[in-house]
């Protein structure tokens, strides 16, 4: 069995066993937004049954449930644009990533097919393999180099770590090398693809960097929040006629999905981030671009 069809069943398995296992995936605490708001839950939960008691002492007027209808349509419009938003943001992360992928494969190739030199072919690989790893480490804040040691020389690393912006001191090294080639071994065609490349994975860093640093516009969150709170609040108003549990236990079942939709949302705004759910598998498409690039030997 080939290395196709290994990734193929690979892969089967995995839709199969996301298929298969509805009431695991239904109840499963990790990876879910709920033990972020279920705090939120239960302090809604328990002001509904501390107004409903207190209906039950204090007779006030109550709303009908019919504008709570209409509002609450109104609500989830929100919530839906609000998350389909994020989730715009988090699949162009996805495809800028996957640009990486193919832009690092093409230069290597490049690099692999054209260059005669070794020590210099070697060198550009390397350079080559850890940029999507200084790509990510800058993507997320991190100055870490623990995965990088092992492809940048430590007076590379000094000199990147005083660099302004860790992906351009890479793309400027890559850029000298080209450079050193073009008045030796490759012909200026082949410098141009080699450049072009370069310039269209720098751009896709650029790219990533706006997505992580331009938030969804927080008026938007202020609003739909304030609709949020505004509709569970008066909730328990339009409920005198249940019992106090009963009112808790409906004003618990509609401020879960409304807090977690919401939560869900704040989560995509930002997939480079560890302490986002919706995280992408970053440094796996990292290891597999040095993997990729190992194949065509250091």
């Amino acid at each position: 069995m080939n290395q196709v069809d290994l990734n193929y069943e690979k892969y089967y398995f995995i839709n199969q066993h996301e298929k298969k296992s509805f009431f695991r995936t239904a109840v499963t605490w990790n990876g879910s937004v709920t033990p972020v708001v279920i705090h939120r839950v239960l302090f809604f939960m328990l002001y509904a049954y501390i107004a409903s008691s207190l209906e039950k002492i204090y007779p006030i007027s109550t709303f009908p449930i019919s504008p709570f209808q209409y509002t609450g349509f109104a609500l989830g419009v929100l919530l839906v644009l609000r998350l389909n938003a994020g989730l715009e943001r988090w699949w162009e992360a996805r495809k800028l990533w996957g640009n990486i992928v193919n832009q690092s494969r093409n230069l290597s190739i490049m690099v692999k097919v054209h260059c005669k030199n070794d020590e210099e072919k070697k060198k550009i690989l390397k350079y080559l393999a850890a940029w999507p790893y200084v790509i990510m480490n800058s993507l997320r804040n991190d100055f870490s180099t623990t995965k990088i040691n092992k492809f940048l020389t430590q007076d590379d690393l000094e000199q990147m770590n005083n660099h302004p912006h860790k992906p351009t001191f890479i793309a400027i090294k890559l850029d000298e090398l080209f450079q050193k080639y073009l008045c030796s071994e490759i012909n200026s065609y082949v410098f141009h693809l080699l450049q072009n490349e370069r310039l269209l994975l720098l751009n896709s860093v650029g790219a990533c960097e706006r997505i992580a640093s331009t938030p969804i516009p927080f008026v938007l969150a202020i609003k739909i929040r304030r609709f949020i709170l505004m509709f569970i609040i008066l909730l328990p108003f339009c409920m005198n006629d249940k019992t106090n549990i009963y009112s808790a236990i409906i004003v618990g079942l509609v401020s879960y999905p409304l807090l977690s939709l919401d939560e869900i949302g704040v989560h995509l705004q930002n997939p480079f981030s560890l302490k986002s759910l919706s995280c992408l598998p970053l440094e796996n498409i990292c290891d597999k671009i040095s993997a990729n690039i190992s194949e065509n030997s250091f």
